[in-house]
């Protein structure tokens, strides 16, 4: 958003929050949020801050309800979303009240109903006042805020997958980006990208909210085109995310993870007992505002000249000759220590990222990355050094991010090429799927069972039944020996086995519960087509995966050479034949060429 106002959106939740407390009036007070604004307060407030404006007790809403004795002599600061959970939960707060007075703050717009239903439980006449405070954002900085989603992947999703998930993270991100623009108090000029459904959806609803539905809350009587408002889908941008960031922030939020301002450094080998939890906050912290931005090789420079300066700053506090010297270290003592525990928390967090960036050869993988980003190579040099990465085990060992086609918003032809470090080589947090590949050259068995979630893979020797059998949960396996109709029947629960001595086809026609046979000499796949009631038979000296592919009604046969991934992947429609396999949910099959998404 274009405005140049952004500076002032820490400043705006903190002017909202004093707001709050001061119009509650003086006194010893408890201060009741929801998860949310639990986060939006903790990102521009500290816990010593909260305190020293008489906030003796910071509680969640729906806990303060639960547990805990009446504290009639308290006030309730309560600043929550405007949600129906959270006036279910005020409702029965005024119903059975367990402080002396209620001032109520909501974050953004308040529907008519929702203020009728609480007048009508405010029996006793608890509520002093209700208040709107448009702070339904988490402000990290002062030019930077996000909206907290519940489920953020809905947005990668098509929006017929997940329709409820869809709208619900669009309508809070609109709620969201409203509340931005009251509290800078703008009216902008709305763009919004063409091609993207979510981009039209959000720019949409947020433009009826402001020029229709609201437009006397958003008369601010500011020139007109003093702001624009750019909505764009990062869906769309093939690039940034293909490459590793290198600078300050960027790497901490990647490689360690930061929330809240909060770093978790508890995994960290040998961590001292006081930074296992480090607090990264540019409003608070001077050396992190001045190099939040900056790349990997200075940030090495800025905390050695750091570190050497405090060095010079121990020294010449071992001098003390006088009373005079004494006193000055007193005076200086309380910086001394800020000094040395900030100096600390970034050697700690810059020994972290070394260490991660050594184990996962970063290095190397981003000449990769740039490679597949700015080089004009063709595709094939591209996927060969993919290939020669995935070789190595130090990046095989790494958490990897799922993949699956079906993360893109449409239909469309996506090259391998430009996907591949995005969905192979890019670290995750450890919350998320892990990526399983696997060579063409592996059984279909093993690439089933992958696809399908399976903790460990049967060995390609194996048979197809036993994998599939495994792959779905059975607790005992039909000896390799039998027949994959026996075995499947087997697996499926079926009362009666098919003699092992029938046809393939006899057998899972029999499994299946058809009224007649094929007969056993006729080919497998003859026969598979006759069970499913094909019109015409495949000669039986096809090979499977053309007879198969014909069964499925593909229009051209892959050689018979060819693995049976290939030809099941052409079956599937895919426009090029797949050299390794990629499962995400349900098989997914890489090609080197192009790949069908959907």
């Amino acid at each position: 958003m274009n405005s140049g106002a952004g500076a002032e959106l820490v400043r705006c939740v903190k002017e909202y929050f004093k707001k709050m407390l001061s119009e509650s009036g003086s006194g010893m007070k408890v201060l009741l949020v929801d998860s949310e604004t639990m986060e939006i307060v903790t990102a521009v407030y500290t816990q010593s801050e909260i305190l020293a404006k008489e906030v003796f007790l910071v509680e969640k809403l729906e806990l303060s309800e639960e547990q805990g004795e009446s504290m009639l002599h308290m006030k309730a600061v309560c600043f929550v979303r405007p949600t129906s959970d959270n006036l279910a939960h005020l409702k029965r707060h005024l119903r059975t009240p367990k402080y002396g007075e209620y001032h109520l703050f909501f974050s953004n717009m308040v529907r008519d109903g929702y203020l009728q239903q609480l007048a009508e439980a405010d029996e006793g006449e608890l509520v002093r006042q209700v208040q709107e405070y448009f702070a339904d954002y988490c402000a990290l900085d002062s030019s930077h805020f996000t909206v907290p989603v519940a489920d953020p992947s809905s947005c990668f999703l098509p929006p017929n997958r997940h329709p409820q998930a869809t709208q619900h993270t669009r309508d809070r991100m609109v709620q969201g980006i409203a509340s931005v623009l009251l509290s800078l108090k703008r009216r902008p000029i709305i763009r919004y990208q063409e091609s993207s459904e979510n981009s039209r959806s959000v720019a949409g609803d947020v433009y009826r909210l402001v020029y229709e539905q609201e437009a006397a809350l958003f008369d601010f009587r500011h020139s007109p085109g003093s702001t624009v408002l750019l909505i764009i889908d990062r869906l769309d941008d093939p690039v940034t995310p293909l490459l590793s960031q290198w600078t300050y922030q960027a790497m901490v939020h990647e490689l360690i993870g930061i929330k809240g301002h909060r770093v978790d450094l508890r995994h960290v080998p040998k961590v001292p007992p006081e930074q296992k939890e480090v607090v990264l906050n540019a409003e608070r912290d001077e050396f992190f505002k001045e190099h939040v931005h900056a790349n990997y090789g200075d940030l090495g420079l800025a905390v050695k000249a750091m570190v050497d300066e405090f060095q010079l700053t121990s020294k010449s506090n071992q001098n003390i000759s006088s009373i005079e010297d004494m006193q000055r270290f007193v005076e200086n003592y309380p910086e001394f220590r800020a000094k040395s525990g900030n100096v600390s928390k970034h050697v700690a967090v810059l020994s972290e990222l070394n260490r991660l960036i050594d184990a996962r050869q970063l290095m190397q993988v981003s000449c990769t990355e740039q490679e597949l980003a700015c080089s004009s190579s063709a595709p094939k040099d591209h996927c060969a050094e993919v290939k020669t990465m995935l070789e190595d085990p130090a990046v095989l060992a790494l958490p990897f991010l799922p993949i699956s086609c079906s993360t893109s918003p449409s239909p469309s032809t996506l090259p391998l090429s430009s996907i591949s470090l995005l969905d192979c080589l890019r670290a995750a947090p450890s919350h998320d799927v892990p990526l399983l590949t696997f060579p063409a050259g592996h059984s279909l068995a093993c690439a089933l069972q992958a696809s399908l979630g399976a903790t460990s893979l049967v060995p390609a020797g194996h048979s197809l039944a036993c994998a599939l059998q495994a792959s779905l949960g059975a607790t005992s396996l039909v000896p390799a020996g039998h027949s994959l109709a026996c075995s499947l029947q087997a697996s499926l629960g079926a009362t009666s086995l098919v003699p092992a001595g029938h046809s393939l086809a006899c057998s899972l026609q029999a499994s299946l519960g058809a009224t007649s046979l094929v007969p056993a000499g006729h080919s497998l796949a003859c026969s598979l087509q006759a069970s499913l009631g094909a019109t015409s038979l495949v000669p039986a000296g096809h090979s499977l995966a053309c007879s198969l592919q014909a069964s499925l009604g593909a229009t051209s046969l892959v050689p018979a050479g060819h693995s049976l991934a290939c030809a099941l992947q052409a079956s599937l429609g895919a426009t090029a034949q797949g050299a390794w396999s990629v499962s995400g949910k349900g098989l997914t099959l890489g090609v080197e060429g192009n790949l069908e998404a959907g």
